[in-house]
């Protein structure tokens, strides 16, 4: 199997950009000649000042440009949906959930627009 050459991105200073620094590398890694700056993948992601960004902006805006998105993780999206954070507190240790719903969006009466 060859070795890809991806370009590494790192966090920004805040590291709060997780998201956004892996996304920037699979784009420059595919689109070599275009340059896609933070300031537009947090508005692509989602991304809230202060807060970590949940990694489904990232799959919809991958999808939008027609990758085959596929995402593997033990984490039952219809629980989420219709538990909420009830389920996030049976998925996570206290301390998990803690850092998480300090970190993260976790409601969906949040306003996602600021």
């Amino acid at each position: 199997m060859p070795v890809l050459n991806i370009p590494f991105y790192k966090n920004t200073k805040d590291n709060l950009h997780c998201v956004q620094a892996c996304l920037k590398s699979v784009l420059k890694y595919y689109f070599p000649h275009k340059n896609y700056s933070f300031q537009y993948l947090d508005k692509v992601t989602y991304h809230r000042k202060n807060k970590w960004t949940w990694d489904f902006g990232m799959m919809l805006f991958l999808a939008r440009l027609n990758f085959k998105v596929i995402y593997i993780a033990d984490f039952d999206f219809y629980k989420f949906a219709t538990l909420g954070e009830k389920y996030l507190t049976k998925i996570w240790s206290k301390d998990v959930y803690e850092t998480q719903k300090n970190f993260l969006i976790l409601s969906k009466n949040k306003n996602y627009s600021d």
